[in-house]
């Protein structure tokens, strides 16, 4: 692998040995996170099996509507350790193989994965938000009744 300078190829970026190190420390964290994710996720889906097998006699209908926050959960949190997990195989075929495609990929797969928790924060903040309005225009008590007096008899 040849070393060109800025000025001979301007759309190159050079690695030194500290960026290969520091990119096999976050692929290794990112292979981590996203095993126990995906223990996690079996876990979780190990957990609605057993209690529609033993709590529930409710019927069918109560049934599938005790698992479907189980399997929205599953569902969501699934993308993102799935992202990591990419993320974490093409960074390692990048470090082996000094394929700048596959470093290209795993980039990709991360800057997805940023990019799905981001959405995701933002839709909770405007849940949250909406469940405070709510809350306040739900209730009966008025927050600025706090600040009136009442007229002394």
């Amino acid at each position: 692998m040849e070393n060109l300078t800025p000025k001979e190829s301007p759309n190159l970026i050079i690695f030194d040995d500290l960026c290969f190190r520091q990119l096999d420390v976050a692929r290794k964290w990112a292979k981590f996170l996203s095993i126990v994710g995906f223990v996690f996720l079996t876990a979780m889906a190990l957990f609605s099996v057993f209690m529609l097998s033993q709590f529930f006699y409710g019927g069918i209908r109560f049934q599938i509507m005790a698992i479907f926050p189980m399997i929205l959960l599953g569902a969501v949190y699934f993308f993102p350790i799935y992202f990591l997990s990419r993320f974490s195989y093409y960074s390692k075929r990048a470090l082996d193989t000094f394929s700048g495609e596959s470093l290209a990929i795993a980039l990709r797969y991360l800057k997805l994965h940023y990019a799905y928790m981001g959405i995701l924060l933002i839709i909770i903040l405007i849940s949250y938000l909406f469940a405070f309005i709510m809350m306040f225009t739900m209730s009966d008590v008025v927050f600025f009744d706090f600040f009136k007096t009442t007229p002394v008899y």
